[in-house]
């Protein structure tokens, strides 16, 4: 039951294929909205690591040359997580990720695009025993969703 109560993991919040340009640009990533799962019928997810789960999709993908949490870089790529929309039981669990997507021009500050992309994974009972894994693997799920779709729009941008 221990391994159930561990907080969400950044690796398995990355999404695997996905259709991305790359850009010749540096990006600072800033993530807000997360918070620390303080107990496992109450799983959310850390700033941190949605972060690293980010940063790290975008390094396998080659989307910007270079990813920075802080300095000078081209842009700021600027992500919120709204909302985490989970279920309190079930043999099924859907949970729905709200994210707020932004990119700007560091030097301007100028907006460059906004979109809030919401989406959804379910786990069936038959992924995972236990209920609060279940929550945890969904979760996770909603979250790779959320960067997958996150980054595909931001690479259909003229940067």
């Amino acid at each position: 039951m221990a391994s159930c109560a561990a907080p969400t993991s950044p690796t398995a919040m990355v999404p695997a294929g996905i259709s991305t340009r790359k850009f010749n640009k540096t990006v600072v990533l800033a993530v807000t909205g997360g918070e620390e799962t303080k107990r496992p019928s109450a799983f959310t997810v850390s700033n941190q690591d949605f972060a690293a789960a980010i940063q790290s999709t975008i390094e396998q993908n080659d989307v910007f040359s270079r990813v920075f949490r802080s300095g000078n870089a081209d842009y700021r790529l600027e992500v919120r997580l709204i909302e985490l929309d989970r279920p309190m039981m079930g043999f099924s669990m859907t949970v729905t990720a709200d994210v707020s997507w932004r990119v700007r021009e560091a030097q301007s500050d100028r907006l460059v695009w906004h979109k809030n992309i919401r989406r959804s994974h379910t786990t069936g009972a038959g992924e995972a025993f236990v209920g609060v894994k279940r929550l945890k693997l969904a979760i996770e799920g909603a979250m790779r969703e959320s960067i997958k779709a996150g980054l595909e729009e931001i690479s259909k941008l003229p940067l």
